[in-house]
């Protein structure tokens, strides 16, 4: 992905891509897994 001036459209950087849909489905998973392990510690507990 290019950054480009506003003025002159000239390129004065470039950016990484990054895809978002599959950020939040890595976070989603991890999520998850925090989830599963709070409920085996909550069920070790009582």
């Amino acid at each position: 992905m290019f950054v480009q001036c506003a003025l002159c459209g000239a390129v004065v950087g470039v950016m990484d891509y990054i895809n978002s849909c599959s950020l939040i489905e890595i976070l989603g998973k991890e999520v998850e897994k925090q989830g599963k392990m709070l409920e085996d510690i909550k069920h070790q507990l009582n």
